[in-house]
């Protein structure tokens, strides 16, 4: 069922945090400031950030159901952005309360909660 999204834009409105209707919306308001040399700094910047947490999530979610705590841990680790799992957890904790602030570290996050780190 298409909605009249373009497709360049169709993947990340949730991503964004958007329903369908407020993506319309931010699509209509973004078309029109374009339109008229308006700065779309921001909007451009929202949707580059979505993006990257789409590709990013493919890229370290090996299985497919989620991205675990092994999962997130790894690359941080590898890129010296953490220095070890206690430390990503204590990270998940802050950044995802929800999720993980009892400190259960069994549950995935999803595409949505993934790209909300960000």
């Amino acid at each position: 069922m298409s909605t009249g999204l373009e497709s360049e834009y169709e993947h990340i409105y949730k991503l964004m945090g958007l329903n369908q209707t407020s993506y319309l919306n931010f699509l209509q308001v973004y078309k029109f400031m374009k339109k008229h040399g308006k700065d779309t700094s921001a909007q451009d910047q929202a949707k580059k950030d979505a993006i990257f947490a789409k590709d990013f999530f493919e890229i370290i979610d090996e299985d497919g159901k989620g991205v675990s705590l092994k999962e997130i841990s790894f690359p941080l680790i590898a890129l010296g952005l953490a220095k070890d799992s206690q430390f990503v957890k204590k990270v998940m904790m802050i950044l995802a309360p929800k999720k993980f602030g009892k400190g259960i570290f069994e549950d995935e996050l999803t595409m949505r909660e993934f790209a909300g780190l960000f």
